[in-house]
C-alpha cells in the first residue's frame, strides 16, 4: 500500500512528465513568424547581397506598361510594378553608369545586357511592329495587372516599360529571375 508521501512523489512525478510533454508540443507548433524567403540574389565586386519580397518592395517602385514581341505577335500590354536598375544600384550603392549584367533565372536560364541595354537602350515597336522612338526602361518585376507574379513567370521577371505601350523582344524578357551579377563593361563592350 501507498504512503501518501509516495502518493505525493509519484503525483509531482506525473505532473512533470505532463508539463514536458506539453512544453514539447509548444516548442513545435508552427510559428505565426514566417520567415521571409530570400527570391533575388546580387553579385558585384567580390559582394553579395540577399533580398527578399518585402525588401525589393521597399526600394522606389516604378509602374509602367510593356508588351513583348514574340515569334507568334505581339503579347500585351501589361501593367508592371517593379524597381528600376538606377533603383537597385542606389539601394546597393554603386555607380551602375557602366556595369553590365548577367542575369541568371531559376532553371539556370541566363542573358548578358549591356549597361546600355540596363539603361533601355534597346529596340522598340509601337503596337503595329513598326520601329518607335519611345522611351523604355528595365524594370525587375514583382507585379503584373496588380497581382504578385506566381512561380510560372517570378517572383522575378524582367520586362521593358515605358509610360505609353511599348512593345520590345521578347527574348529581353526573363522569367523567374533569380541571381544578377554585376560587372564593369571595358570601353562598354562585353
Amino acid at each position: 500500500m501507498l504512503t501518501t508521501f509516495d502518493k505525493i512523489v509519484i503525483g509531482a512525478l506525473v505532473g512533470i512528465i505532463i508539463l514536458n510533454i506539453a512544453f514539447q508540443i509548444y516548442i513545435r507548433l508552427p510559428s505565426d513568424e514566417v520567415e521571409e524567403e530570400d527570391i533575388l540574389i546580387v553579385f558585384y565586386n567580390a559582394k553579395k547581397w540577399e533580398y527578399t519580397l518585402p525588401e525589393l518592395q521597399d526600394i522606389d517602385e516604378y509602374s509602367g506598361t510593356g508588351s513583348m514581341m514574340t515569334q507568334m505577335g505581339i503579347k500585351g500590354p501589361y501593367n508592371f510594378t517593379g524597381i528600376r536598375f538606377n533603383e537597385l544600384f542606389h539601394d546597393l550603392k554603386i555607380n551602375g553608369g557602366t556595369l553590365g549584367a548577367w542575369v541568371i533565372a531559376a532553371d539556370g536560364y541566363n542573358m548578358t545586357f549591356t549597361s546600355a541595354e540596363l539603361q533601355g537602350s534597346i529596340t522598340v515597336f509601337d503596337e503595329s511592329g513598326n520601329s518607335s522612338d519611345a522611351l523604355v526602361g528595365l524594370l525587375l518585376v514583382y507585379s503584373q495587372d496588380g497581382v504578385l507574379l506566381e512561380r510560372e513567370d517570378g517572383p522575378l521577371r524582367l520586362a521593358y516599360v515605358g509610360d505609353c505601350n511599348c512593345v520590345t523582344p521578347a527574348s529581353y524578357w526573363i522569367k523567374q529571375v533569380r541571381k544578377i551579377t554585376f560587372f564593369k563593361e571595358v570601353n562598354n563592350l562585353l
